[in-house]
Formats: C-alpha cells, structure tokens, sequence
C-alpha cells in the first residue's frame, strides 16, 4: 500500500471508530448500560432487564466477529482469544479481580465512561486511579514531596523510632517552612514544584545530614545510638562513608 492509502486507511479506522463511541456513549446513557447493574439488578430486585442488554450485546459481538471471519476481514486464529488450550486459572482469577474492581469502584469501565461524559468529577478521579501509569514506579518517584513527607521518608528510612516524640523534629519542620498545624491560609500547604527552591533544598541537604550522623561525633567516632540502616551500612565501610551513603539515599 501507499501512503496515501495507508493514510486515508487510517482516516476512515479514526472515523469509524469516532461514529462507534457516539453510538455507544448514547446507547450506554440511554439504557444505563453495565455489567455490574445488571447483576445488581438480578441479585437484589429479581430484574433480568439489563441482563438480557448484556446477553444481547456479547451475542451481537459474537455473530459479528464470526461474520467478518467468514467474509475474510478478519483472521480469527490470529486473535487474542484462539488460545490453543483454555487458561482456566487465568479466567478465574482476571474475572474475581473484574468483579471486585466494579464492586469498589461502583460500576464497570463503560458505566464510569459514561458518568464522566455526563461531567461525573469522582468518575473522572476514578479513570486515572485505574490507570497503571498512576502507580507506576516512575509517577510515585518522580512527584515532588513536602517537608514533611521527606522527613516521614527519611525515618522510614533509617528505622529510626519515636518519630513523634523526637524533641527536634518541630525544629526540623521549622526550618523547613512547613509546620502540620500552621498553613499559611486556609488553602492549605503549597505542593508539586513550589517546594523546590534553593534555601528550602539547601536546609534539607543539612538536615538529611544531621539525621544520618546521629551518634556520630565531627571526628566520625560513634558517641551513641545510630540509625539501623546507617548501622547496617557502617560494616562495610568508615561511619563518614555509610552516613553519607544514607544521606544520598533519601536526600
């Protein structure tokens, strides 16, 4: 094919595709389509309604699929779903987590398309806490934290106990212009970026510090308890070079 064909492929898939979605998201309005509601529906009121919607439409793929298989559109082996043995375990298991998923979330994928259409902002939260991306390593590592979450982190960290009842963490937090039960107005603390400033780094890099030499004297001998982590790492190296080794780690 050439490109202009392949182009023009591509506008009319797009297309297609575009007058499919309308079809379906006012379909879906209009019968208040959903597989969670339909078993809801025969569970808790006796109403086969939305079941049979559900059985109609998985009847119509099914025909449709077999249809264009048997006009040439489509290859049917080569599809997702001409497993050459059945995975039971998998069906099993990916149709519980399914089933759970909707019950938490309060409907299907479509349904909750469908509220957000309709400008449904808790369906809309809902789409991008389902989506992978959301919890990735790469989102959660890569968000800018408050004071106070470094310092949270930090402790984590260093398996350092009584966190609340250290007599320097208000001196920390102070320091570090974020105190839990003082904001500056009733909007709450800033977030994202707005912490990333140069004093606001510079005090943290001294305080990571400070929280990795505990017990440490300026000559790098141990004058009382250190952090298990920092402990940890001083067996395989001089106090100076597992505190700093600490202190990168969550700075």
């Amino acid at each position: 094919m050439h490109d202009a064909e392949v182009q023009a492929l591509a506008s009319q898939v797009l297309w297609a595709a575009f007058v499919l979605a309308v079809l379906f998201g006012a379909i879906a309005q209009r019968t208040h389509f959903c597989t969670m509601g339909a078993l809801s529906d025969v569970v808790s009121m006796g109403d086969w309604s939305r079941m049979r919607q559900w059985a109609l439409a998985a009847g119509v793929a099914v025909l449709g699929f077999n249809a264009m298989a048997g006009l040439g559109w489509v290859e049917a082996g080569k599809s997702i779903y001409a497993a050459p043995r059945l995975l039971w375990l998998s069906h099993a298991v990916g149709g519980l987590m399914f089933g759970f998923g909707m019950v938490l979330a309060s409907g299907c994928g479509s349904k909750t398309l469908v509220r957000l259409g309709g400008g449904n902002l808790k369906a809309l939260v809902r789409a991008i806490a389902r989506r992978p991306e959301f919890l990735a390593d790469a989102t959660i590592f890569n968000r800018t934290k408050s004071p106070v979450e470094r310092i949270v982190a930090a402790t984590r960290l260093l398996r350092w106990p009584g966190l609340r009842n250290d007599v320097s963490l208000p001196w920390m937090l102070a320091r570090l212009a974020q105190h839990p039960m003082t904001p500056p107005n009733v909007s709450g603390w800033p977030k994202g970026d707005q912490w990333l400033n140069a004093s606001n780094l510079h005090v943290w890099g001294e305080l990571a510090n400070e929280l990795a030499t505990r017990g440490f004297d300026w000559s790098g001998a141990q004058v009382g308890p250190i952090s298990p982590t920092v402990a940890h790492l001083h067996a395989d190296g001089p106090a100076a070079t597992a505190a700093g080794r600490a202190t990168v780690a969550f700075s």
